[in-house]
């Protein structure tokens, strides 16, 4: 009978078969054969074909549950749905803040909320690849400690490839460069075997006036005499404006005034007025200038150089009418003791 049944429901279909005006007693017996197919037999009965009906799991985590039906990758039973992923939920709940109606604007949220996801791990997997490269391919920049003595320090020098006679004829002792480092105005780098200086400077230029018709020049270093006055002349120098290295985490501007303070005079560092000219001049952005150190040759150096244009009234006022346009400055040491008379020029731009 079971058979029978299964053969024509197969071939007509049940409700096919029930309408042929068959008696109840046969149709008892039909529900009680249904009532105990197995699997196979239901499949049959369906059209031959075996099927699993999904069960449509909705997402319950937030305000406005159920209606969150677009979350389908869920985990949990009935008041415990939960998205899959904690970034679902996280910009299910960041959307939902926004736009409570969950209508087409939550949608397109959820939407673009997703796709910044994925790209923000592609940029971070780049990045992560990118690190990783640069460092097996170039090495990494290694900040070279103050040594204990000028000794180790020539030995690193000459191990990065730089002759030791060449070194002796340094217009600077390894002792200058060796304080450079402890008070931070200089930095030494290994990349890769090689050494490089590391210099931070200001660049400041010192006009007359607003006009700028006049530029101060840096142009002698003096030894004193008996009297206490200029002697005789130790270095000649050609820079315009006062140059200064930047110890340590120093801001460009602070440098500034102490550079004018240390070389100019205490008075003239505290009424300084900046000019914005052609070209405007920004002292917190660095421009970089990689070259050979004029005071280390063969020692690759990268300058940071921070610039402004300034002028001071009260230096104006004492020094710029003095006929000769020139006049002297004392620079002390740090202990205070004297360590140079410096010359400086008014000349015309």
């Amino acid at each position: 009978m079971k058979n029978v049944l299964l053969g024509s429901i197969y071939r007509h279909g049940p409700g096919e078969y029930l309408k042929k005006g068959i008696d109840d007693e046969d149709v008892e017996d039909l529900l009680k054969s249904i009532k105990g197919l197995d699997r196979w037999s239901m499949a049959v009965m369906r059209g031959g074909r075996k099927t699993k009906r999904r069960k449509k799991r909705i997402c319950c985590v937030g305000i406005g549950c159920p209606e969150w039906k677009h979350c389908i990758h869920v985990l949990g039973d009935g008041a415990k749905y939960r998205p899959k992923r904690k970034s679902t939920l996280k910009r299910m709940k960041k959307c939902g803040k926004r736009y409570t109606s969950l209508g087409k604007k939550y949608k397109k949220c959820m939407k673009r909320e997703r796709k910044k996801s994925q790209r923000r791990k592609k940029s971070r997997k780049h990045k992560k690849y990118r690190k990783r490269r640069t460092r097996k391919k170039y090495g990494g920049n290694k900040i070279i400690a103050p040594p204990a003595n000028t000794t180790i320090l020539e030995q690193i020098l000459v191990t990065s490839g730089i002759p030791q006679d060449k070194i002796a004829q340094w217009p600077k002792t390894l002792d200058k460069l060796l304080k450079e480092m402890r008070n931070k105005e200089t930095i030494l780098i290994e990349n890769n075997g090689k050494i490089k200086r590391l210099v931070k400077a200001v660049d400041i230029k010192v006009y007359n006036d607003e006009t700028e018709g006049y530029s101060l020049y840096e142009v002698g270093h003096y030894n004193q005499n008996s009297n206490g006055e200029p002697g005789e002349e130790t270095k000649s120098r050609n820079n315009e404006g006062v140059l200064e290295k930047m110890m340590g985490e120093e801001s460009p501007t602070t440098a500034m005034k102490r550079g004018i303070k240390e070389e100019l005079g205490d008075k003239y560092s505290k009424n300084i007025r900046y000019l914005k000219g052609h070209p405007t001049f920004d002292i917190d952005i660095a421009d970089v200038k990689k070259s050979d150190s004029n005071s280390y040759p063969g020692l690759p150096a990268v300058y940071n150089w921070y610039r402004d244009a300034v002028f001071i009234p009260e230096l104006t006022e004492n020094t710029f009418y003095n006929n000769p346009k020139t006049f002297f400055t004392k620079e002390l040491k740090d202990d205070g003791t004297f360590k140079r008379w410096i010359k400086w020029e008014w000349r015309r731009t």
